[in-house]
């Protein structure tokens, strides 16, 4: 009747040498004859994760308990713009020779035993939550390091999730149709809460239009619907025998609307981004997602404006010659399909992508070492065809304001490589593109601190492998840059089995011209007696 399972994570990552996204890239040192000397800052960044859960259930209790603390340390020089915490006519710029956050936060809550189970899932639950989005406790550069803290408020809830069903009659192939959706509707309650004015001030924000502290009189709605199709089975005498195939998922994120946010400013909506994602099981490797940012400016600011904006979109499409489609197909022409192994394009989709990531960064260090003594992975000979294509777009919401804005465009930080040839140029470029900037995803790394704008990004990957004779099998991957019209990368593998041994030969390329040749054959056996050659070189030519 009592179960813990306590749980522990820590994460620790970071960057050092950091030469994009800075504000003050240099540091300026006055001669002793006169004039000034400047060399680059050597930048780092440092992220630190650590989380410890202890649930207990006794019966039809669950008590959940939660400690964790996170930190975010930025060795740089950055500005921050200081605003008063009761009067916001009061502001001053400050450059701090670094900046950090420290969070320590717990978090408790109580699940009642649920009843209506089986039709309606009611659940009731009891909160003890932050008033701010914040942890219990925080320091930053603008606390002077100083630990303050905020308070806690109890949060009621109640939840019901029943699943809404309806059967359909079928057609062709398809003996019926099962369209059902499963909606989780919650109200939740909590009394007006204050936040100290010391808070307030280590987070960087103002109490004047400050919304956090507000009695919160929510209704939030989480949505999922499925339509299910079950396929005639082979032998009549046994209708239930039927596979049952997923035709369409679809699953939005949760939206929240607050009465008494909408009392105060006109809009109740609380979240800050919306997702849709859809799969099917006729295409089993096509997924569908796209997100929204809701608002332009701060959600927990009643100068926040409700303005839906898209800022990413993504489609997977996988398949292989077993896929699902084709049995579709081939049962409506009154065809028998072996569909036996359809689901096997999950790991072989999954096993294309990491593949692709892997030779993307090999093909990114094409020019230097990085590439030896690494080969493809291709699939084995005999197992047909495999194709995965991924589309990616994302673009960001353009500031609002008078702020710092500080360009992340490959293109205008390299643009000062030119002179010197297409390869430092293309080196400049890639490594533009795959190190992030000090910024979010959303730009702005804390409030009052400069925007980072990134370029919009659009591209499309794709990944073949193909067996071409029993023996032979071969791969094809390539990227291409739908925004600049041009392939980012190609490689090309091909895989012989011999007796005793595997040999493969690759060859990748990247924009600038680089390009590496590498063969590879070992023992099946004794995979550490091998042979790896490979030759790596670079386009020098200049504009």
């Amino acid at each position: 009747p009592v179960a813990w399972t306590p749980s522990l994570r820590l994460a620790v990552s970071g960057s050092s040498r950091i030469d994009q996204g800075i504000q003050f890239p240099f540091v300026y040192n006055p001669l002793p004859g006169g004039g000034v000397d400047s060399s680059r800052f050597n930048a780092s960044r440092r992220n630190m994760q650590f989380a410890f859960e202890t649930p207990i259930k006794l019966w039809d209790f669950q008590w959940q308990n939660s400690f964790s603390v996170t930190e975010q340390f930025r060795d740089y020089p950055e500005q921050r713009e200081i605003v008063g915490v009761r009067d916001t006519s009061l502001r001053s710029i400050r450059v701090f020779a670094r900046t950090f956050e420290t969070n320590v936060d717990w978090t408790t809550s109580f699940n009642l035993p649920r009843f209506f189970q089986g039709t309606w899932n009611v659940s009731p639950s009891i909160n003890v939550q932050n008033v701010d989005q914040g942890g219990l406790f925080v320091r930053t550069e603008r606390s002077g390091g100083r630990w303050v803290s905020q308070s806690k408020r109890l949060s009621y809830a109640l939840t019901a999730s029943p699943t809404l069903y309806a059967m359909l009659p079928g057609l062709g192939p398809i003996a019926r149709l099962r369209h059902s959706i499963n909606p989780s509707i919650s109200y939740s309650y909590s009394p007006t809460a204050s936040v100290s004015d010391e808070y307030l001030a280590a987070i960087g924000r103002s109490r004047v239009g400050y919304l956090g502290a507000l009695m919160q009189n929510r209704v939030s709605l989480n949505l999922a619907t499925n339509l299910e199709a079950k396929l005639r089975a082979p032998v009549d005498s046994e209708p239930d025998q039927g596979r049952k195939i997923k035709l369409l998922s679809v699953n939005f994120s949760p939206l929240s609307w607050d009465f008494a946010r909408a009392d105060s400013t006109g809009n109740g909506f609380t979240e800050r981004t919306f997702a849709i994602s859809a799969r099917t099981d006729l295409l089993p490797g096509l997924d569908f997602r796209t997100s929204y940012d809701l608002f332009q400016g701060d959600p927990l600011s009643d100068t926040a404006t409700f303005s839906p904006y898209r800022t990413e979109t993504g489609i997977t499409f996988s398949m292989n010659g077993k896929s699902a489609v084709f049995g579709f197909i081939a049962r409506l022409f009154g065809r028998a399909a072996d569909l036996s192994d359809s689901a096997s394009i999950r790991p072989a989709q999954a096993a294309a992508q990491q593949n692709l990531a892997r030779q993307t960064r090999q093909m990114n260090a094409a020019g230097g070492g990085a590439m030896r003594g690494m080969q493809m992975s291709l699939p084995e000979s005999g197992q047909g065809w495999n194709l995965s294509l991924q589309y990616n777009a994302a673009r960001q919401r353009a500031p609002r304001g008078n702020g710092v804005i500080i360009e992340a465009d490959p293109a205008t930080l390299c643009e000062a490589f030119r002179a010197q040839g297409i390869a430092a140029y293309e080196r400049c470029f890639l490594n533009a593109q795959t190190s992030p900037p000090t910024g979010l995803g959303t730009g702005q790394s804390a409030i009052g601190a400069p925007f980072v704008r990134q370029p919009p990004v659009q591209g499309v990957n794709a990944n073949m492998s193909f067996g071409i004779t029993r023996n032979w099998s071969a791969q094809w991957s390539t990227q291409y840059d739908v925004e600049r019209a041009r392939f980012a990368s190609q490689q090309i593998g091909l895989q012989r089995q011999l007796h005793d041994w595997n040999a493969i030969f690759s060859f990748s390329q990247t924009p600038s011209g680089n390009f590496a040749f590498n063969f590879f054959i070992a023992l099946k056996a004794q995979p550490d007696l091998k042979f790896n050659y490979d030759r790596q070189t670079f386009r020098s030519s200049n504009f």
